[in-house]
């Protein structure tokens, strides 16, 4: 009997950063998912269930794939806060937001378009130097967080 472990022993407690709206929208699903009958429906159910979705959707493909996917999905929910323009990416490469340069699309084979992650300002970056990168941030905000303590 010592050997053996309770079913809730094989889960792995863990803190992630998530926001509160996204709280709320776990809880919203984890409540529809017990008004209709799953009686011990929660939020780690929901974020467990979410986390098992993305692994199939992601099945098989490569990293460079894989890092496509999540910049494509991030800048579409990313909101378009004070009109700064948002990422956008397509299987051809990256274009430029509206509104920069001549208003024409502006694609290569390797640049992205996306705001920096502390300030918003546009940025154009080759998706070789972000890859591994888990925030981008312009060259200013670099600065203050090599600061920081």
């Amino acid at each position: 009997m010592a050997n053996q472990q309770s079913p809730r022993s094989r889960y792995q407690v863990i803190a992630a950063s998530v926001l509160p709206a996204d709280v709320e929208e776990a809880d919203r699903i984890a409540e529809a998912l017990r008004h209709e009958g799953w009686p011990h429906a929660s939020r780690s159910l929901v974020i467990r269930e979410a986390l098992a979705r993305l692994s199939e959707d992601l099945l098989g493909k490569t990293t460079e794939e894989t890092f496509r996917d999540f910049i494509d999905r991030r800048a579409r929910r990313i909101p378009n806060v004070a009109g700064l323009p948002t990422a956008r990416i397509d299987r051809q490469g990256a274009h430029a937001p509206s509104g920069l340069s001549d208003g024409r699309d502006v694609a290569t084979d390797d640049r992205l378009w996306l705001n920096c992650g502390r300030c918003g300002k546009s940025l154009s970056v080759r998706v070789q130097d972000v890859q591994n990168k888990r925030t981008i941030n312009c060259e200013a905000c670099e600065k203050i967080c090599r600061t920081s303590p």
